[in-house]
């Protein structure tokens, strides 16, 4: 678990964060990798909404996307495959009055976390949930993941993905009771950066899927919007 960095004041009400209150450890991401790009707009949200940084807490997985705890000064907990969901869950059950983010990847969201998505987004809690769709297995070097574009060559599928690639927007806005179900990309910075704010002030849960690139592995592909 990551700690978060406090200021020492004898007035909580007279502090006032800047970017450099959010910023952790340098992230250790690809060049080129949207994953920056997310860290940049979520860092940019912290400091727009004057967030506590022992109030703010953020879950993850496990695929480079869940990196992100590490590269916060806030609080953080760095799960296992697919279960940053009944993590965050929890905390929020037991802190309510936390502001509490998850950021996924598609393979951690979409494959081996499926059953927790679909099942937290049927609940609704006060969560803002960050799924990076890049369309691939980045971490583990190039496995077919369920958003993979059809037709592109991986390690587990070198002819090609097989299957046609599963949309999360069609399945999360399926699901009943989905509150704030949302898609933007990483390279649009104006327009990620408004849906991030959209999501933080919406009381339920918030479900955004960040279209990205990986400068490795997709090159010349994105996840099928």
């Amino acid at each position: 678990m990551s700690s978060c960095s406090l200021h020492v004041l004898t007035n909580d009400d007279d502090r006032t964060f800047t970017l450099s209150d959010y910023e952790g450890a340098r992230a250790r991401w690809c060049p080129g990798c949207g994953d920056h790009s997310v860290l940049a707009a979520v860092e940019k949200l912290l400091s727009a909404e004057q967030l506590k940084p022992e109030d703010t807490v953020f879950v993850s997985g496990i695929g480079c996307s869940s990196r992100f705890p590490h590269y916060l000064k806030t609080y953080g907990f760095h799960g296992v495959h697919g279960r940053a969901l009944p993590v965050a869950l929890g905390i929020k059950l037991h802190r309510p009055e936390l502001a509490v983010f998850v950021v996924m990847g598609d393979g951690d969201c979409t494959s081996i976390g499926a059953g927790h998505w679909v099942h937290t987004l049927r609940y609704n809690p006060d969560l803002v949930v960050l799924m990076l769709d890049n369309g691939i297995y980045g971490l583990t070097k190039n496995q077919t993941s369920p958003t993979t574009p059809q037709g592109v060559p991986s390690n587990t599928q070198p002819q090609g993905t097989i299957l046609p690639p599963l949309n999360p927007i069609s399945l999360a806005l399926g699901v009943s009771n989905a509150s704030f179900v949302a898609q933007t990309a990483e390279f649009v910075p104006a327009h990620l950066y408004a849906t991030l704010r959209a999501a933080f002030h919406h009381r339920g849960l918030s479900f955004v899927r960040i279209l990205q690139r990986c400068p490795v592995f997709t090159r010349g592909s994105l996840p099928r919007r």
